[in-house]
């Protein structure tokens, strides 16, 4: 399960494996770090299906209510989808 742990000291809890960051959006004096672990730890933010950009020009593409992610050096542009059936 892939989720986010922001906090404006530098470094996330110890035992998360982080594998991407970036600032955060709303507040750029605080860090998201994108988390990897069997189940959230207290005050993570969850992911929910969708696009999360980095600081970078890529970002992170997340799909199974968070089970499921990969990181990508491009933004994810959509040319054809069957949203609408």
């Amino acid at each position: 399960m892939i989720f986010i742990v922001r906090n404006s000291r530098g470094s996330p809890p110890p035992g998360l494996r982080v594998v991407s960051t970036r600032q955060t959006p709303s507040d750029r004096d605080r860090q998201d770090f994108f988390c990897v672990a069997d189940a959230p730890v207290p005050d993570a933010i969850p992911l929910h299906d969708g696009w999360y950009a980095d600081d970078y020009g890529g970002g992170i593409a997340v799909w199974g209510g968070g089970r499921f992610w990969e990181v990508r050096s491009t933004p994810l542009h959509v040319r054809l989808s069957d949203a609408d059936g």
